[in-house]
């Protein structure tokens, strides 16, 4: 007799409680996997949102927090920075490049941005990619105060097209009490797609933001004569740097740390500190996928050792061919490796069919790059662990069937 070709009949002899077992064991290691995946490409899509930026220049806030507002739009600046400091960056010999930015303000909940033509110019995200603009003319963000260049998401969600017309409301709510009606804004340019927050941004001048706060009924053209010299901003919410030489980078930020109330802080230190305050929740996650693959274990475990009772007359049999106890034990076992294999199986397929299926879906609605290389780059201790899990709980019902597979034989013996 053949132990393997055996339990596999066995196993298909009850395709119902098989399938279900299964299920169960498969969604625990989903969810580990899930939580693998994400561990591995979820930093780096959060490192994608900003690139080429040495630093990022705000009031001393905290860095984490500067990072979340600037980097991916998310909480309120506590404090503003001059707007003179930004003049003195700009000419700064070891500075590259400087892009100020002002927030505060949104449209129908999406943030909206004051910048400069430097926004454009030199933002970068990705491994270095540039903002192009799909729709419109080339931009000259400084041509027209009334000019407002949009995201992808914003133009896709909201339905927006060049020449939309559209006012913004102060605060970050979907529904303000505090609107600027009496100014609009006209959509000159739509980016390109990044699958960062600038997809969900509205970038306006800073004239023209500091025209929306000053109570302008209309705004000017930013190239006129008589354009209002009051409108040249006081305060910045931040301000992003590129150095000419890697070497300069601290000895620019210690400058800028001299003043009082102001911090500028590296992207990628931040985004570290960023993860490991969430790495917390990744171990949670992590324990409720082991606790739901132990749990469904014990199942397991229950389920064979009522098929144990059940199965009374089929070891007799197998013992009356000359099955001995080990081999009755052997056959308990290869069935619940055989469960659990198949679970590790089904899950990983199942897992390939949501990266390659909605991994684009995915990226598009949250910015999240959820790389297919993850499922082959799996991490050998997750999959051994759980095999071994599996390889342990299984010994449990063998070693129940083979003591009485023993003790039946003794009491055979023994008549």
């Amino acid at each position: 007799m053949n132990a393997l070709s055996l339990s596999m009949r066995s196993v298909a002899s009850r395709p119902m409680s098989f399938s279900l077992t299964m299920l169960m064991l498969s969604l625990g290691f989903v969810m580990l996997m899930s939580v693998d995946t994400l561990h591995r490409t979820v930093p780096l899509s959060f490192q994608k949102a900003i690139s080429g930026t040495d630093l990022i220049v705000g009031a001393a806030t905290g860095p984490v927090s500067l990072l979340l507002y600037t980097a991916f739009r998310i909480g309120y600046p506590g404090a503003n920075i001059s707007y003179s400091l930004y003049e003195q960056m700009r000419s700064h010999p070891d500075v590259k490049w400087a892009i100020p930015i002002s927030l505060g303000d949104s449209h129908r909940g999406y943030p909206v941005i004051a910048t400069t033509q430097d926004y454009f110019d030199h933002f970068q995200y990705g491994d270095d990619r540039s903002l192009i603009i799909s729709q419109g003319d080339e931009i000259g963000f400084g041509d027209r105060m009334d000019a407002v260049v949009i995201g992808a998401a914003v133009a896709s969600e909201l339905s927006y097209e060049l020449g939309q017309k559209l006012t913004i409301s102060h605060g970050m709510d979907e529904v303000s009490f505090e609107n600027h009606e009496n100014v609009l804004f006209e959509v000159t340019g739509i980016l390109a797609q990044t699958h960062t927050p600038v997809d969900h941004s509205l970038h306006i001048t800073l004239e023209a933001f500091e025209a929306v706060h000053s109570g302008w009924s209309y705004l000017e053209s930013a190239d006129s004569d008589d354009q209002d010299t009051s409108l040249k901003p006081q305060q910045i919410s931040a301000l992003f740097l590129a150095v000419h030489s890697k070497v300069k980078i601290f000895s620019v930020q210690r400058e800028i740390m001299n003043h009082p109330g102001y911090q500028a802080i590296l992207p990628g230190v931040a985004f570290s500190e960023l993860w490991q305050m969430l790495e917390i929740f990744e171990r949670v996650l992590r324990v409720m996928g082991y606790v739901m693959i132990f749990c469904t274990m014990v199942g397991m475990i229950c389920c064979l050792l009522m098929s144990l009772m059940i199965r009374q007359k089929e070891i007799v049999i197998i013992r009356a061919l000359g099955g001995g106890p080990g081999f009755i034990a052997s056959l308990i076992w290869i069935e619940s490796m055989t469960t659990v294999v198949a679970s590790a199986l089904f899950a990983w397929v199942l897992s390939a069919v949501v990266l390659y299926g909605f991994s684009g879906l995915i990226s598009d609605q949250w910015g999240v790059y959820l790389s297919t290389e993850s499922l082959w780059s799996m991490d050998m201790a997750l999959v051994m662990s759980t095999l071994g899990i599996g390889f342990a709980v299984g010994l449990i019902p063998a070693f129940i069937a083979y003591k009485q597979s023993a003790q039946s034989s003794m009491t055979v013996v023994a008549s």
